[in-house]
């Protein structure tokens, strides 16, 4: 039976969705766009009826009954749970966006995704880390993307520094001790609510509140200077310990023309995303105060660097991946 990826699942009916979907809704656009896909409407009255039945642990009786059907649906999931769900069947595609579970969760993790036609990875770290501990699915790596759809831009930039996001106890503590040594250093940081998040200055004044995509992209742009951690070297990120997957936001601050002061280490994920040619490793207290003064009293970024690199990192860019894979298994779109 030749099967075809017609569609994409899209979560995007429910209120109060977490901000982070923002960008997958984004995502699926450009792929249903590009490749011909339609985006299918999960209900949520489906949703509700398959978590009752993953709930009372009849899940495998649910794959057991489903049948194998020429259509298949991609499906992005936020993050890999080492649990049976209905919505893995075998009919839909995965595409992973977070992984932080340990080798000793593996098993079940495999268990759970083993219904799956395929799986995509979006880590290449985590991606040689599943083959290197013998992963029977079939997996392959589609890496993350900044949508296409965000304008590549700065507006005038009036806070020489901001924590954009999750605040690292590495850099705070850099920043604190930077503004005492330099009085004259104002910079801007944030409430850390996810859900409602609000930005000061360092003073006390109030900046604004990110009150959807468009407001958390303007701060940005106003912002000169900002920092990147990967989620394993993040110490306010107590879940990810293991991995060191790069995030849309190092390439959202460089969408809007930022010079980025980065604490990450040198491995496959940021050797893929040749992330040292726009982001500085600082390792000490005497990198931090190097780069802030070098970059504090330097022009602005320039924009079209900033362009030509994200150009091989858009949605875009993934597309011609995502079709080799799928030609590879021998799934037709």
């Amino acid at each position: 039976m030749i099967r075809r990826v017609l569609a994409i699942k899209t979560l995007r009916g429910y209120k109060h969705m977490s901000p982070s979907y923002k960008s997958v809704f984004e995502w699926e656009d450009i792929i249903a766009h590009e490749m011909g896909m339609k985006l299918f409407w999960v209900k949520r009255w489906v949703s509700v009826n398959k978590a009752r039945i993953d709930k009372r642990k009849l899940t495998e009786i649910y794959h057991l009954l489903l049948p194998r059907k020429k259509r298949i649906f991609l499906f992005f999931d936020m993050i890999a749970i080492p649990t049976r769900r209905c919505v893995l069947d075998v009919n839909t595609i995965p595409v992973i966006i977070d992984f932080w579970l340990s080798k000793d969760e593996l098993h079940r993790f495999y268990n759970a995704y083993k219904h799956c036609p395929l799986v995509l990875i979006t880590s290449l770290e985590v991606y040689e880390f599943l083959i290197d501990n013998a992963c029977p699915l079939n997996i392959e790596h589609c890496p993350l993307s900044l949508p296409d759809s965000v304008d590549i831009k700065y507006d005038e930039k009036l806070y020489d520094f901001c924590f954009i996001g999750r605040k690292d106890p590495f850099f705070v503590e850099f920043v604190k001790r930077y503004s005492e040594e330099h009085p004259d250093f104002i910079y801007v940081v944030n409430n850390d609510d996810i859900n409602h998040r609000k930005y000061y200055t360092n003073k006390g004044d109030f900046i604004g509140a990110d009150a959807g995509r468009e407001t958390y992209l303007n701060i940005i742009r106003r912002s000169k200077i900002c920092t990147y951690t990967t989620p394993g070297f993040d110490k306010a990120k107590k879940q990810s310990d293991f991995f060191n997957q790069v995030t849309p936001r190092v390439l959202e601050m460089l969408s809007g023309g930022c010079y980025i002061l980065g604490h990450y280490p040198d491995n496959l994920e940021t050797n893929f995303y040749e992330l040292k040619s726009m982001v500085p490793q600082i390792k000490n207290y005497a990198d931090f105060e190097y780069y802030m003064d070098l970059y504090r009293n330097s022009p602005n970024r320039n924009i079209e660097d900033c362009r030509a690199y994200l150009s091989k990192h858009n949605t875009s860019s993934r597309i011609p991946i995502l079709k080799r894979i799928l030609k590879k298994h021998g799934i037709q779109y």
